[in-house]
Formats: structure tokens, C-alpha cells, sequence
């Protein structure tokens, strides 16, 4: 198992077409263990999820099922929430030094610069798409 993967239990609670709605058990104590807790797009008092029934498999209301969740775009998060504050680091030694800062003046600009940086994405956590996809393996 990669770490951007998330193993569930669920039993499927109806199918629509080629859509599973499955009821998972993410409620209380278990979401605190999941490694996807914090970018998991299931509400946690939510216990249902809508996956897609792969070709060929046929399921009926009261299958038990196993989810894999995967995360995409972990790259992509790991560069939002590293990779962009280094730069903004760099910017503000660059620009520092430009001006003509001191050391300590320097570096509060880049630690403003930063903290400026994760109050944005702070403010933005609601638009976030959580990008775990969810489709079942078994």
C-alpha cells in the first residue's frame, strides 16, 4: 500500500446505474487514524459514499465492499504547502537584499512573507478540492 492510500470496509446501501452509494465506518474514533483524515472530501458525519462500479463486476444492495481511496495530486499539495513558502523565502532574502536590509529585517520579511502565504490558504481551506478519490477494489 502507497501512503497515498486509504483502505475502507462498506457495505453497498444502493446502486443507481453504474454508481454504488456504499455506507463506510468513518464515523467518531476511526477518522482520527486515517492518514486522508485531513483531506478526505467525506463530511465525518457523513457515512456514505458514491463510487463508481468497475466493468464487469456486478454488485446488489447489501455487498460487503472494500474502498481504496487514493490521493491525487499529492505532488501538487506537497509544492502548495512547501514548495511555494520556500520560494517566497528566497523572494524575500532576494528582495532584502536588493533594498539593502539588515539580517533581522530580512528575515522578518521573508517569516511575514510566509505567514501571509498560509493565512491565504487558511482563508481558502474551504474552496479546497480534498482530491481523494474514492473506487472500490474488492
Amino acid at each position: 500500500m502507497e501512503i497515498t492510500e486509504v483502505n475502507k470496509n462498506g457495505v453497498v446501501a444502493s446502486i443507481n446505474g453504474n454508481v454504488a452509494e456504499v455506507m463506510v465506518a468513518c464515523k467518531g474514533d476511526e477518522c482520527s487514524g486515517c492518514k486522508a483524515a485531513l483531506l478526505c472530501s467525506t463530511n465525518k458525519d457523513a457515512v456514505r459514499l458514491q463510487v463508481a462500479i468497475p466493468d464487469g463486476m456486478t454488485l446488489k444492495r447489501g455487498d460487503d465492499v472494500k474502498l481504496t481511496g487514493r490521493l491525487r495530486g499529492w505532488f501538487g499539495g506537497w509544492m502548495v504547502l512547501a514548495g511555494l513558502p520556500c520560494l517566497l523565502v528566497l523572494a524575500g532574502i532576494g528582495v532584502g537584499y536588493k533594498a539593502g536590509m539588515g539580517d533581522v529585517a530580512m528575515g522578518l520579511t521573508c517569516i511575514g512573507l510566509v505567514a501571509a502565504y498560509y493565512l491565504t490558504l487558511w482563508g481558502l481551506k474551504g474552496k479546497a478540492d480534498r482530491r481523494v478519490e474514492w473506487s472500490i477494489s474488492g
